[in-house]
């Protein structure tokens, strides 16, 4: 399997100071986007956004839109306007570190679909923007219920998570590889 990089056309040379750059990035627009859902709960009294919740039933977020009151959509709704790029960085940085560890890896030929690992965090990313439309929708929307918009925002938010955790456990397994690597080739006679 070719690598995604190469499926979309692109030559792509990440280094570890791109990754580095990119991981500062990241951190900055996780406190803006940690800053922003505060905003929320101070607005509203202490109700939080849903997007920090792993299983949101369609029931608890009925209840959670409802407990926010007017201010509270209304803050929510601007929430997402920063929230909107967050997982954009995210997934760059995710992907390219998993770029950078897979060019170091000796995985054998039995390992060659982990190639396709960068794409996971693209696959969270998608997922997240899911989750904030259908979420942002469902605050436009209401007092109107629409059950289907409870249902997807319910699962977008539960694979967005999956999507997430999957990327991290690739990293710290690639890493953990590299890291054996790094070791096995340090004590080896030369």
């Amino acid at each position: 399997m070719r690598p995604i990089s190469r499926m979309l056309g692109l030559r792509l040379k990440i280094t570890g100071f791109h990754v580095l750059i990119l991981g500062l990035i990241f951190v900055v627009s996780m406190l803006i986007v940690r800053h922003a859902a505060g905003q929320v709960a101070e607005t509203t009294g202490g109700v939080s956004i849903l997007d920090l919740n792993i299983g949101n039933s369609p029931g608890f977020i009925r209840e959670t839109i409802v407990a926010l009151g007017e201010n509270g959509r209304v803050a929510y709704l601007r929430f997402y306007l920063v929230d909107t790029f967050y997982p954009l960085t995210y997934a760059i940085f995710y992907s390219s570190w998993m770029v950078i560890l897979l060019r170091h890896c000796r995985t054998g030929h039995n390992f060659r679909h982990l190639k396709a690992l960068p794409a996971l965090p693209w696959i969270a990313a998608v997922f997240d923007w899911l989750e904030n439309i259908t979420i942002s929708s469902l605050l436009l929307l209401f007092p109107r219920d629409w059950q289907p918009l409870y249902v997807a925002a319910s699962f977008a938010t539960i694979a967005k998570f999956s999507a997430i955790a999957l990327a991290v456990g690739g990293i710290v397994i690639l890493l953990g590889n590299y890291l054996v690597q790094k070791i096995m080739h340090h004590r080896a006679p030369r």
